[in-house]
Parts: structure tokens; C-alpha cells; sequence
């Protein structure tokens, strides 16, 4: 009985530790999650930038052009 009850205890403190481990990894990856949130964000911002600036270079050619 004695063995079966250290057994036990042994498999509950891996089960914890697996538990904790496992908790750390949700944490990591919430961050990681958030972070490209923020970079997919910023992605979007340059996006737009970029389309303002080829249409302002479009109709830079277009002036220059009729010149």
C-alpha cells in the first residue's frame, strides 16, 4: 500500500509540474498572440501609406506627363 501511495504522489507532482509548464506556455503564447495583433496592425498602416504615396507618385507622372 505504501508503494502504491508513493506512486501516486510522484504522478501527482509530474501532473503538476506538466500543469505549470503547460501554464507557462499559454502565457507565452498570449504574448506571441498579442504581439502579431500589434504587427499585423502596424502592417496595415504602412499598407495604406504606401497606396497614399503610389497614388501621389501616379499623379505626379500623370502632371509631369502633360508638360
Amino acid at each position: 500500500m505504501k508503494k502504491v501511495r508513493r506512486s501516486l504522489e510522484k504522478v501527482r507532482r509530474s501532473l503538476e509540474k506538466v500543469r505549470r509548464s503547460l501554464e507557462k506556455v499559454r502565457r507565452s503564447l498570449e504574448k506571441v498572440r498579442r504581439s502579431l495583433e500589434k504587427v499585423s496592425k502596424s502592417l496595415e498602416k504602412v499598407s495604406k501609406s504606401l497606396e497614399k504615396v503610389s497614388k501621389s507618385l501616379e499623379k505626379s507622372e500623370q502632371v509631369i506627363g502633360k508638360k
